[in-house]
């Protein structure tokens, strides 16, 4: 079975960047810095679907390929939700 290496710290940021998006978002201090938080989370993100699209297409595995939509997908989501949750609050 094929594994790829996550990019370097990746997980940990994404996690820094929405944990002080929420923050930001709770005390409602600095909407601007919440929001610049989390459009580099969605970037961050958005990065890492890039790469596992990149590499489902160069696989011949399809059970390989399959985690890897399967990913994408969660990822995605769990990114609009994100969106979604601090534009409604920091309105």
């Amino acid at each position: 079975m094929h594994t790829l290496p996550p990019p370097p710290h990746t997980e940990e940021k994404l996690k820094e960047e929405l944990n002080h998006a929420k923050e930001l978002t709770r005390t409602q201090s600095q909407p601007q810095e919440a929001f610049a938080c989390i459009a580099s989370a969605a970037r961050t993100a958005n990065r890492v679907v890039a790469i596992s699209k990149n590499e489902a297409e160069n696989s011949l595995d399809p059970e390989f390929k399959s985690s890897l939509e399967q990913g994408q997908d969660a990822v995605t989501k769990c990114t609009f939700v994100s969106l979604l949750i601090v534009t409604s609050i920091l309105k």
